[in-house]
């Protein structure tokens, strides 16, 4: 969750602050070394001291250069030299020396680098090294802040406190905010304690679970690649913080996503510290809890993290009864890094329900051919966990991803039990600042025209494909590349997608009518068209959300518009055939009510009539293209406050079909949907799949609300 910014803002602050504040006070006592303090306070100026003004400064920031403090080196010099911009300046009402304490009071300010530290009152014991501001104290660095009622540090013992601190982090410039500027840069991307504006969501953060392995379509290539969001910006507090040595520590420290109070999500971290293992920054927090709305609190155990990996170590339930046998209990680790550029994140399970019968209904007997029907088969123990490994990473310039899922760790049900994908990803932008096209779309007012190029090497081992109306099929085997050429849009409100794809793969595979495999080289060439027209749109003063919106993370678009989807392909076959395919969807897209009110305030419905003209049929049974009439239907409708019910299906309506004029592949959901989070659950009666999602949104905002 990314509990480590904290940490490297905090302690950034603290030493860079505490190390160096003395030198400032330095010159202060040079000043003062032959005056009363009466007769300073009469000739006092607010004159700003920089910090090569002085010998004495100048040892102290050697001694502060050459420290063997792993944080100082870690966090503050950044592994890099301090350069001569490195200054640090005091102002305040008064400044004066008594008995070996120099004392700065009244609206202090401290400059260092590219942060401000303001309070009451500051002293600077000599004999014991330690430094101490206190009453409203503020750190200002960069797009960071906090507040604090007492800060503390002994730099002899190297170890100080922070009391009451409440502030925000902004993950975005956290590097930015830690590289060493000049002061007159602070402002520039500073969160001040104003009311919170223009806030934005940018994305959602998943921390549920995924409930099975994974399903394509035959004509889904819009994304070759998905990046995972972070959360941009956390609000923390804490009663006490401690700095130990090279650890910062915390008996219980809060986060939160919500820009607004009460916050609707928090994280407690108990027992928290971080410290610098092997040049890396190590965030351990041994007691992590969840809290929802201040009445639900679940635990996420222990969360470790290296470097910039996100913590995504949750507890999960779930059901599969083709692949699981029922429910099971799941675990989502954080990422762990190997080698240097790649990254491994494991999510184990424990089959209950399997566990519980004794037996499984998922595997084919010993010997048996994978395409014969599954049946009743005894387990071992190893038949009662599974496992999900993703590993991705840089290659070169190219997005790896190996994902490989296990639903036995029994090494006889091996080739039955996993499934497996290999990646291998770059896109190119192929937008240029002479490119005329765009220069003509931004001319006339409309929005920036995308134009990239993806291409993508993989290869799988039993990839599941999913079909509407008919049961799931699989790839058993196959490898190929593919190059897609994304194109979007907009004009005068219309928004419109344009991709072409080719495709060059070679299969096994199930043959469409027989109980066989059969292996085949594949061409494909595919378009893919994508057009939003609105109809009619209910204007709204609100362009962001505020603290009323407590039921969704961003404004409604209130309105009707008509969306039409054309997908058409030509496959070209190893043996001489071919199948070709245009299909039509088109319909309505009704969203009404701005999911503010306690009541039946939001109603979503699409429905879009789907028609396919087909010429011949594919040799294959996975990418045999289903040319059934239907009609989809997808509505979510609140109930009351944040409770929302969902439900997606088919309608046959080919007369031809055995199941015409019934629906197909239905799911259900029911969501609880508030500003900072959503919870959700769903159910398809097919598979007889249950499945949990929890999401945490991400914003961004300008200002800073009170402490929560």
């Amino acid at each position: 969750m990314k509990l480590k910014y904290i940490f490297i803002f905090i302690s950034t602050a603290l030493f860079a602050e505490q190390i160096i504040f003395p030198k400032n006070f330095s010159k202060a006592n040079t000043l003062n070394h032959d005056t009363s303090s009466e007769t300073y306070l009469k000739n006092r100026s607010n004159t700003l001291f920089s910090l090569n003004e002085n010998q004495f400064g100048k040892n102290l920031r050697n001694e502060f250069i050459n420290s063997q403090n792993n944080l100082v080196n870690f966090l503050v010099k950044n592994n890099a030299p301090i350069n001569d911009k490195f200054l640090v300046d005091i102002q305040s009402d008064i400044q004066y020396e008594q008995n070996d304490k120099i004392y700065a009071e009244g609206n202090v300010e401290i400059y260092f680098s590219n942060a401000k530290l303001t309070g009451d009152n500051a002293v600077y014991d000599k004999n014991k090294k330690e430094f101490v501001i206190e009453g409203n104290v503020v750190l200002k660095k960069g797009s960071q802040y906090f507040e604090a009622s007492r800060l503390s540090y002994n730099f002899e013992l190297e170890n100080g406190t922070i009391d009451n601190i409440y502030g925000v982090l902004d993950i975005n410039n956290i590097n930015l905010d830690l590289d060493l500027e000049s002061s007159n840069e602070i402002e520039k991307r500073n969160n001040t304690k104003t009311e919170v504006s223009e806030l934005q969501y940018i994305n959602s953060a998943s921390l549920g679970l995924v409930s099975n392995f994974e399903s394509n379509s035959v004509f889904d290539f819009n994304s070759l690649k998905l990046d995972v969001p972070q959360i941009q910006k956390w609000r923390f507090k804490s009663e006490k913080l401690y700095l130990e040595s090279n650890k910062l520590k915390s008996k219980k420290i809060l986060f939160t996503n919500d820009a607004f109070n009460k916050p609707q999500f928090l994280l407690e971290s108990k027992k928290f510290s971080g410290e610098i293992v092997d040049d890396k920054l190590k965030i351990i927090s041994r007691n992590s809890w969840i809290i929802l709305d201040d009445s639900l609190k679940f635990p996420v155990g222990r969360r470790t993290i290296f470097d910039d990996d996100p913590t995504t170590a949750v507890w999960g339930i779930g059901s599969d009864y083709d692949e699981k046998d029922g429910f099971y209990i799941q675990r989502t680790f954080g990422e762990i890094d190997i080698f240097d550029n790649y990254s491994l994140k494991l999510t184990p399970y424990y089959l209950l329900q399997r566990s519980l019968k004794g037996n499984s209904d998922s595997f084919r007997k010993k010997n048996e051919s994978i395409l014969s029907d599954k049946q009743k088969t005894d387990i071992s123990f190893l038949d009662t966990f599974a496992l999900d490994a993703d590993i991705s990473g840089k290659f070169f310039k190219w997005d790896l991803s190996i994902k490989s899922s296990l639903n036995s760790l029994d090494f006889d049900r091996f080739n039955q039990a996993n499934r497996s994908k290999f990646t291998l990803t770059r896109t190119f932008d192929l937008n240029s600042a002479k490119n005329s096209n765009l220069q003509l779309l931004n001319k006339n007012g409309n929005s920036e025209f995308i134009n990239k190029l993806d291409i993508q090497l993989y290869a799988m081992y039993r990839e599941k494909v999913s079909r509407v109306f008919s049961s799931d099929e699989e790839i058993y085997f196959g490898k190929g590349a593919r190059v897609a050429n994304r194109k979007s849009w907009s004009s005068k409100g219309v928004n419109n997608n344009l991709s072409f794809i080719y495709d060059l793969g070679k299969f096994k595979a199930e043959k469409k009518d027989i109980n066989e495999f059969t292996t085949l080289s594949r061409n494909l060439f595919a378009i893919k068209y994508k057009n939003q027209i609105p109809l009619w749109k209910k204007y709204s003063e609100e362009k962001k959300i505020n603290e009323t919106y407590k039921y969704s993370p961003k404004v409604i678009n209130q309105g009707i518009n008509w969306n039409t989807y054309i997908d058409s392909g030509l496959f070209l076959y190893e043996d001489g055939s071919n199948q070709e395919a245009i299909i039509f969807t088109s319909g309505p897209a009704i969203t009404l009510g701005s999911l503010t009110k306690k009541y039946l305030d939001y109603s979503s419905l699409d429905v879009l009539a789907q028609y396919t003209l087909k010429g011949d049929d594919s040799p294959f049974r996975f990418d045999n293209i289903n040319d059934t009439e239907n009609i989809i239907f997808n509505l979510k409708q609140q109930i009351y406050g944040p409770i929302i019910f969902g439900f997606l299906s088919y309608l046959n309506l080919d007369a031809n079909h055995d199941n015409y004029g019934e629906f197909s592949n239905t799911q259900y959901s029911l969501d609880i949907s508030r500003r900072a989070y959503s919870l959700g659950a769903f159910y398809k009666p097919s598979t007889s799949t249950v499945g949990i999602q929890f999401n945490v949104f991400n914003f961004d905002y300008f200002g800073l609300s009170s402490s929560f």
